[in-house]
This record gives C-alpha cells, structure tokens and sequence, in this order.
C-alpha cells in the first residue's frame, strides 16, 4: 500500500452552491492529484469527470436508479474500474433496495419528465426559441397561446416588438442562463462580512432554496466554516453571513 501525506485540502466539500472558480479549482484537484477525494452533495450527479476517483460511497440512496448510477459514474472513469459502497439509513426506500438489490439491477434508469407547461420554464423555452428564430403575430408554442407572453417579455426589454413579429434583443444567449437542476434563474448572493476591511463572497444559492436555507439566524455551513446569516435582502438578492462557531444547524423544516 502506498501511503500518502494528506494535505489539509487533501479532502474538499463540493456543492452546487460553490462559486463557479472554487468549483473548477477542486475538479482541477481531482484531475492533478492535489485532492484525494470529496465530500459532495448531488452536485456531481450531472456526470462531470472529475479524474481518477477509484471509490465511491453512497450515504443511502438517492431516491431513483437514475441518479445512483449517476453518483456511482463518478468513481472508475479513468481505470475502468471502481469500488461502490451504498450505505443504507433506516429510510423504508433504502432497507427494501438493499434487501432487494434485484430491483435495482435489473430495471432501467426512469424517464426525465418536466412540465412544459410550467410558466418559468415555458418563459425560458420561449427566450432559447426567439433567439433562433422571430416570432410572428399568430404563432403558438404548442397549444398555447404566446402574446401574453411576448408582450411581458418585450416589457422587459428582451424581445422587440416590430410589426407583427418580435425579435431576440438581450445581449446574452439564453441557454446560458438556465439551470439544470433548478427553474430559478437568479441566485442569491451570499456575502462574508466577518472581516469588514475584507467583505467578500463565499457562495450562491437559487431563490427557491434560499427561502429556506438562508432566512435569516440560519446556519449556513460552507468549506467547514460556520456562518449565520444575518440578514436576508430578498430585494437585492443579497444574504449577509458572519463566521460563527455553534453547537447547532438549521434545516428547512415545513410545517402543515
């Protein structure tokens, strides 16, 4: 066996509320040797090849067949082989997969389903088609009716309106703005202000998930560092967080 002298960075977290340049920085780790492994959430699920990772552990399992494989295809990718751990919780879901592994052997991932009908999407779609191509007084998007939509998005100054049709006119490819794994387009920023001659930010959430994990006193842990947050400007789209050291978290928590 070789021994190597772990590093303090040697093992890194990973989640999808990482700043894009510390993403690229621990997948470049992985790739190069300088980090050994990673604690992750599902953020590595949308098959990133992150380098010579040999093992993965599961902790339970993640809720479709789908998204197992997905986490397990992080392990294995260079040599061809791989060590797959699932360790199973009380969960009901977990003890029937584990004391039926045929079922999960022998069925196929399940289909991806979206509702296109879903307004923030359909808005989306829409923005991602007029930028290929105009729309013209009349046109439908499937069976729907588009001129509530046009004239909103031409109130917002990205489609222009000339005569009966209506153009792209935003200086960004659409595509670029959506998220796979969210309908949010925009995120929360997330501000350190422990050192005020040094404020900086630390991380990003989307909207729908900022409701719940950074309301304000929420626990907010990012790298193993505890943050509180502060204040929640919802307005600004801005949470302010400073470096605590507590013997709790916080969790969203619904409440019926």
């Amino acid at each position: 066996l070789v021994k190597h002298k772990l590093g303090p960075k040697a093992i890194r977290g990973y989640r999808g509320g990482y700043l894009p340049k510390q993403r690229r920085e621990i997948e470049q780790g992985l790739r190069n040797g300088d980090i050994y492994g990673v604690v992750s959430t599902n953020a590595l699920e949308l098959g990133v090849d992150i380098g010579q990772l040999q093992v993965c552990i599961m902790t339970g399992y993640p809720g479709t067949i789908a998204s197992a494989w997905q986490q397990a295809g992080r392990a294995g990718r260079r040599q061809g082989e791989a060590v797959i751990f699932m360790v199973a919780s009380s969960n009901p879901l977990d003890q029937y997969m584990i004391q039926n592994p045929e079922y999960f052997f022998s069925r196929n991932p399940e289909t991806a389903r979206i509702n296109p009908n879903n307004l923030v999407i359909l808005i989306d779609h829409i923005k991602c088609a007029a930028y290929e191509l105009p729309f013209k007084a009349g046109d439908t998007f499937g069976e729907l009716d588009l001129e509530d939509i046009l004239e909103f998005l031409t109130e917002e100054r990205v489609l222009h309106q000339n005569g009966d049709k209506w153009y792209w006119m935003n200086d960004s490819f659409p595509a670029h703005n959506i998220s796979l794994r969210s309908a949010s387009q925009e995120n929360v920023v997330i501000i350190d202000q422990t050192d005020i001659a040094a404020v900086k930010v630390i991380g990003e959430m989307d909207r729908f998930s900022a409701m719940t994990l950074l309301h304000d006193e929420a626990i907010y842990l990012h790298q193993g560092v505890q943050y509180q947050v502060e204040k929640l400007d919802w307005e600004e789209k801005k949470a302010f967080v400073r470096e605590v050291d507590v013997d709790y978290f916080t969790d969203a928590n619904l409440a019926v």
